[in-house]
């Protein structure tokens, strides 16, 4: 199957492809409506055909050399300095997610990794 055969937004495709929750297939696309979070994030919607499934499980079933999907873990050790980093570039709780919510969370942030640096 390629991408535009499995698109959920076709007519029929989502309640033969997606609903059933037995396909091992992974759409990924751009959304037809815009939130205010999708537009911050750049956001790009991923819909598996089975949502009791790892994403990285369905996608070990594809038929593929390359990875698909690659996970990338920071050590605790260097969470301190990259945070400082993507505060300087903008990249907040803030800008990612424009609500009540994500402004609390950039605040409590920069209280911790901005103020709480400045004051050692």
């Amino acid at each position: 199957m390629d991408r535009d055969s499995i698109d959920p937004r076709q007519p029929g495709t989502f309640a033969r492809l997606f609903l059933p929750n037995t396909n091992a297939i992974i759409w990924t696309g751009e959304p037809t409506e815009m939130d205010r979070r999708l537009v911050a994030q750049s956001g790009t919607l991923v819909v598996p055909g089975m949502l009791d499934k790892p994403l990285d499980e369905i996608l070990r079933r594809y038929d593929e050399s390359a990875p698909l999907l690659k996970k990338i873990v920071l050590p605790p050790a260097v969470r301190e300095e990259a945070m400082k980093a993507l505060y300087r570039m903008n990249v907040t709780n803030a800008t990612l997610f424009p609500d009540l919510d994500g402004l609390a969370r950039s605040i409590g942030m920069e209280l911790e990794i901005v103020w709480a640096g400045s004051q050692a």
